[in-house]
């Protein structure tokens, strides 16, 4: 299966999947057996990260064996795209690896800077 979200700046309104140019984050979620990926694209801030929660949160509730995230597409994520990755790592029995994948450089170091690159497995 493959659900689509994307974020309006009216993110404590109902969920809507509307699509509002400049004001939106890409998320997509697939499965592969047991093994959930979600597939980030754009800049993760305060004004987008409700979408990426909705999303992980709903990921967390299906009890994946394995989470990879990409974040190939992701530019740059503030400390609240932060806090949403530790809240599902959180959420996850340990044996539940989370995979960060492809993330770029700016986006790497910051999991550096804060040690989360030891919570968190990067590909």
């Amino acid at each position: 299966t493959t659900e689509i979200y994307t974020l309006s700046l009216h993110d404590a309104l109902p969920i809507s999947h509307e699509y509002e140019p400049g004001h939106a984050l890409p998320v997509t979620e697939h499965w592969a057996d047991r093994v959930a990926t979600v597939i980030v694209g754009g800049d993760v801030d305060m004004l987008t990260v409700g979408r990426l929660r909705a999303c992980l949160a709903d990921v967390v509730d299906k009890h994946p064996e394995r989470l990879i995230v990409d974040l190939a597409a992701v530019g740059f994520l503030d400390t609240s795209a932060i806090h949403a990755f530790v809240q599902t790592r959180h959420a996850l029995p340990p044996e539940c690896p989370v995979v960060l994948r492809s993330p770029q450089q700016i986006v790497r170091r910051v999991f550096e800077l804060t040690s989360l690159d030891q919570t968190f497995v990067i590909e």
